[in-house]
Order: C-alpha cells, then structure tokens, then sequence
C-alpha cells in the first residue's frame, strides 16, 4: 500500500476520474446503440437485405422439406415453386452454415 491510499489522500481525485470514466463510456455506449439501430435499418430495407432474408427463409424451407422425407434436388424443389436462383442461394447458406 502507498503513502497515499495509508494517509487517505487522493481518493477524490479518482473518484471524480472514475466519474467522468463512466460518463464517457455512458455518451459512447449511447452513440454505438444509436449507429446499431440505424445500421440495421438501413440493411433490413436494402437490397441486400430483403435477398439475406428470403434466403434464409428459403433456406429453412429446404430442411423443412428434407426432414419430412422430401428430395431436395433441384428439379423438385423448382416443381414446388422455387426457383433455380433461390434455390441456388438456400444451398449455398446452407452450405456455408455447415462449414462454420
């Protein structure tokens, strides 16, 4: 233990330190909540954003098919009303799902 912390001296000083710490990290917690928030709302309205989630939504629905002891082949899959391109999507989210 130092002379400072023994004798009592110097805690206010980082008190008032440990104030504006948290008042700072508060402001920044408030600005990185603000940019997340905008930052999904342009992505969930982008073009990319509408593909990510029919993709992925196609991409359910070929398990959803499996499971239940459909093929998943493409030509069956396009009998059931998805296309070759989504198809071609789903498998590669599914794909990637399972290298990861």
């Amino acid at each position: 233990m130092s002379e400072k912390e023994q004798s009592g001296k110097g805690t206010k000083g980082q008190g008032a330190d440990d104030e504006r710490l948290v008042a700072r990290l508060q402001v920044e917690n408030a600005t990185l909540r603000r940019e997340n928030r905008y930052l999904r709302r342009v992505t969930r309205e982008s073009r990319h954003g509408r593909m990510l989630r029919r993709t992925h939504v196609d991409a359910k629905q070929l398990l959803v098919w499996r499971f239940a002891g459909i093929t998943i082949c493409r030509r069956e899959c396009g009998e059931m009303g998805m296309s070759q391109r989504r198809w071609q999507w789903a498998r590669a989210l599914l794909m990637i799902g399972a290298a990861a």
